[in-house]
């Protein structure tokens, strides 16, 4: 009896589930959407019982604008050197994507072993709900996601590179940052 019971409960909510993704999927087709990419979209949205097809837009549209960000984070323990940071905590304080990049040396970037410097351009954004923190703290987190410290390698002269971050200016009133970066490889 339970059997059948949660078997039909599993069907109604199947259905139910399916209805509202077809009026998510109607309405985002509606709005601009291509119906592949609407399609592809709606399988990874978060439904819970109370969620409307305006939910699901809504999710679809926040996924649509984070295309192509990553999380950005602030190291909030220091166990472990460079090479090992990952094993520490961290927390994530928004979401940034490079924007733009160009070689500021790069007649000097043929020698072998030569520094070369980068300057980058890193758009940042807050998690959904949430505030940027202050500059100070983007700027930490933007030099910790910039910045590799060697590498596992046993032996030196592996050609790993380091990177440094040797400035960082915010040009953007707090979410568009100009970063100066040197990479040396290991010879």
């Amino acid at each position: 009896m339970d059997l059948e019971f949660n078997l039909e409960t599993a069907f109604c909510r199947y259905e139910s589930e399916h209805a509202l993704m077809n009026e998510a999927l109607y309405m985002l087709v509606n709005s601009g959407w291509k119906h592949g990419d609407a399609f592809s979209f709606i399988f990874d949205a978060h439904i819970t019982d109370k969620t409307t097809a305006k939910d699901i837009c809504e999710q679809m549209e926040y996924r649509k604008l984070i295309v192509g960000y990553h999380s950005l984070s602030v190291r909030t323990t220091h166990n472990y050197v460079g090479t090992y940071s990952h094993l520490d905590n961290w927390d994530t304080i928004g979401l940034y994507k490079q924007i733009g990049a160009k070689a500021l040396n790069e007649d000097e970037s043929a020698a072998f072993d030569a520094t070369v410097e980068y300057e980058y351009y890193a758009h940042v954004m807050p998690l959904k709900g949430e505030t940027l923190p202050t500059v100070d703290v983007l700027k930490a987190a933007l030099k910790a996601q910039y910045t590799k410290d060697g590498c596992h390698h046993d032996y030196d002269c592996c050609g790993c590179v380091s990177t440094r971050v040797g400035s960082i200016e915010d040009i953007g009133g707090g979410t568009v940052y100009k970063l100066v970066v040197s990479a040396t490889p290991n010879y």
